[in-house]
């Protein structure tokens, strides 16, 4: 199964931010042990190196987001995703490249902690917690 992974759970994972730290690292694991398919958008690799860096120094950036690309599919952000993003209707550009990257990336769902930005989604969102949920229910 393939999955979005938003954002917000990666920098849950790589800060280790309470209380999201337990959820966002097992989500994490599926992807690294190839139990899912998890996909970040290009886009975000460069807001978590921009966080990341600010909170924790450029060099730790680096290696954190090497590892992010050792992990997870990067998909690209094309300027047909940014066109259809802007044409949605949404009103946060962002969350709306967000889901039109998993469209395009034939994803199953969106993980995130913020499940109300993609209300309009054409791709499921789901919470880390009911994610891993559904993985235990399926195996």
């Amino acid at each position: 199964m393939k999955a979005l992974i938003d954002t917000n759970i990666i920098i849950d994972w790589l800060a280790v931010r309470e209380p999201f730290a337990q959820t966002s690292t097992e989500i994490v694991r599926l992807a690294e042990n190839g139990i899912i398919e998890g996909v970040v958008s290009a886009s975000s690799v460069t807001d978590i190196f921009y966080i990341q860096k600010k909170f924790n120094g450029y060099e730790k950036a680096l290696n954190e987001i090497r590892s992010v690309l050792t992990i997870f599919e990067i998909a690209d952000t094309t300027e047909a995703i940014l066109l259809r993003a802007l044409e949605s209707g949404n009103h946060d550009f962002e969350d709306a490249v967000q889901s039109e990257t998993a469209r395009k990336a034939a994803a199953a769902y969106i993980i995130t902690r913020n499940r109300s930005d993609f209300i309009a989604s054409s791709v499921l969102s789901i919470s880390p917690e009911d994610f891993l949920k559904l993985q235990l229910r399926d195996y």
